[in-house]
């Protein structure tokens, strides 16, 4: 009740504030009244941009080969392009050749293998063609979590064993 109470209260407000708004003097006849509406003005903010995906060298190979903390957690994908950095000096591109699910291997190109990458080197994605919308579920870990009738009725069960195992001692 206090819902349409309150609902009545303010559309009685916005209708006495736009009736304040309104000329009050009939126009004579044969006059020509201009009413002028203000249509409010909409600002529009810039889209904010997503921070580019961001990880460290782990383990460095002496074949161009080097392992990341980034994997399949972060939705990065085979192929994607990393940039190496020390500081912010650029040192190399490269890219992932394969993604587990927590790390992953990434080669450099033959033209800079010569390049010496250490453990603690910044790794930026610079393009990922994995990117998709993320569900906050990495479905090969986190168990499903919809329940079948049989499967309440099997954890019901486990719990009135318990319970009457617990009662016996």
């Amino acid at each position: 009740m206090l819902r349409f109470t309150l609902f009545g209260l303010v559309l009685a407000l916005i209708s006495v504030s736009l009736l304040a708004e309104a000329p009050t003097a009939p126009a004579a006849t044969g006059e020509t009244v201009t009413i002028t509406v203000q249509t409010p003005t909409a600002t529009i903010a810039p889209m904010e941009t997503e921070a580019p995906l961001r990880g460290v060298v782990t383990i460095v190979e002496s074949n161009g080969k080097f392992y990341t903390n980034l994997g399949a957690k972060e939705q990065l994908g085979q192929g994607a392009e990393l940039m190496v950095l020390r500081g912010q000096t650029l040192l190399s591109t490269a890219v992932v050749i394969r993604v587990n699910t927590l790390d992953s291997i990434a080669s450099l190109p033959a033209e800079e293998r010569a390049v010496h990458l250490l453990p603690g080197d910044t790794v930026v994605v610079k393009l990922n063609p994995n990117v998709t919308q993320n569900t906050n579920k990495i479905p090969w870990i986190e168990p499903k979590t919809s329940h079948t009738e049989q499967s309440i009725f099997f954890g019901l069960l486990t719990v009135l064993a318990i319970g009457y195992m617990v009662a016996q001692h």
